[in-house]
């Protein structure tokens, strides 16, 4: 990953490159020295980069990934797409923040327990994180319109409107349930919803 550097957005930039340099740093304290509040803490200071940069790719509705198909190419996202990107950026760094507030607080075990009686606002999360992928997906990046019309045409049907298309279903079902146990708990559970307290019966107590 990688953010895209201007002379406006130097400082931004260097702030960023700062404070994930420091969040490695406190990680590697930690792989050295045992230190679980530094590991905590770099992680934090990791997480929020990652924000940052998602804030960057949704103000300047641009970003330049690392492509998982290959150690050496990019993928770059404009417009709506950036945003997207930007979006589920900023949601990992925020969930690995909060997992990192709630362990230390030691509230895990009773949010857990809360959330397979109630998973209402997991599935709605779960659905978000779909939806925006699915754009990603759908749209695709920059070099993925590039080539014959052939490849893009077969990267179209195979990957991009068929992938997009499943995690869109996926989505809906996921935003449907979690809007229904919210709306109505009773009726969820009726209708098979409480399926999380089978499968942790011992953790519902």
């Amino acid at each position: 990953m990688k953010t895209i550097f201007e002379n406006k957005f130097k400082i931004w930039s260097i702030s960023v490159v700062g404070i994930a340099i420091l969040g490695i740093l406190l990680i590697l304290y930690d792989r050295f020295f045992n230190s679980q509040m530094a590991l905590n803490i770099g992680v934090i200071f990791f997480s929020l980069a990652g924000i940052m940069v998602g804030v960057e790719a949704i103000l300047r509705r641009r970003i330049v990934l690392r492509s998982p198909y290959h150690k050496r190419l990019s993928e770059t996202y404009v417009g709506i797409t950036a945003i997207a990107q930007g979006l589920l950026i900023i949601l990992t760094g925020c969930l690995l923040i909060g997992l990192l507030v709630i362990n230390y607080l030691n509230a895990g075990q009773n949010l857990f327990q809360h959330f397979v009686r109630h998973p209402g606002i997991p599935f709605l999360v779960f659905s978000f994180i779909c939806f925006l992928t699915a754009l990603s997906i759908g749209i695709g990046s920059l070099e993925e319109k590039q080539g014959s019309k052939f490849t893009i045409i077969l990267n179209l049907l195979t990957n991009r409107i068929l992938g997009s298309t499943i995690l869109v279903l996926i989505g809906i079902i996921f935003l449907g349930l979690g809007l229904l146990e919210i709306i109505n708990p009773t009726y969820f559970d009726s209708i098979g919803g409480g399926f999380l307290e089978v499968l942790f019966p011992g953790k519902t107590g």
